[in-house]
């Protein structure tokens, strides 16, 4: 909160009620690392909730007045530049709605009973994680990582990533070394049949999360 109010030169504690506001609206979303109290505000983040009101924010408001005016073509061009980054983004977060919502139809993770609604998690310098989450009865972890690519990917460049995802290690959070640890590979589509495991990661797909999302 500290960060907006610098931005926008406004005192921190003039924006509780309007953030607030912008949640209840659904416009707005906090979020905090996996493993930290909802109720503590130092490491949360706020970010636009809804696409589309990402995709104007990254695409028309910057450039309103040149869009207003270009031909086609060049409104085309900035449209397929902030493309991937907002698909990425969209991505992510059905990754993570997915694992308490579907992953009771995945073959594995099923088996490990009832997963709690996943998060990202980040703790100063140490490496990011896209989806970590846990089982209602605290025995199992989820660690996640989610690639978007607009292309399929192939086995080599699957097995590249799932190496990489083992080599983080676990999140430095107390406790998690002692529990069952499934690593989850998301990306959005693969070449020829999808590898159900590749190193020890489980590798769900877009069939896999929007097919079982509706």
């Amino acid at each position: 909160m500290s960060e907006i109010a610098a931005r926008i030169g406004a005192p921190a504690t003039s924006l509780s009620r309007p953030l607030q506001r912008l949640m209840e609206l659904g416009l707005v979303q906090r979020e905090t690392p996996f493993g930290s109290s909802s109720a503590s505000a130092k490491r949360s983040l706020y970010k636009i909730a809804d696409p589309f009101c990402r995709m104007w924010f990254r695409v028309v408001a910057p450039n309103r007045g040149l869009l207003a005016n270009a031909p086609r073509p060049v409104r085309e061009r900035f449209w397929r530049k902030a493309r991937p980054g907002l698909a990425s983004v969209a991505w992510e977060e059905l990754c993570r709605q997915w694992v308490s919502f579907g992953s009771m139809r995945h073959h594995v993770l099923r088996e490990s009973g009832d997963w709690e609604p996943a998060h990202r998690f980040w703790h100063g310098k140490n490496p990011e994680w896209d989806v970590v989450s846990q089982t209602v009865d605290g025995g199992r972890v989820l660690l996640g990582e989610v690639k978007w690519s607009e292309r399929p990917m192939d086995n080599p460049r699957l097995r590249t990533m799932a190496r990489k995802l083992l080599a983080k290690g676990i999140p430095p959070i107390k406790g998690l070394q002692e529990k069952e640890i499934h690593h989850v590979l998301f990306v959005p589509e693969v070449t020829g049949a999808t590898p159900g495991e590749i190193d020890g990661v489980h590798v769900v797909t877009g069939e896999h999360v929007l097919g079982e999302k509706h």
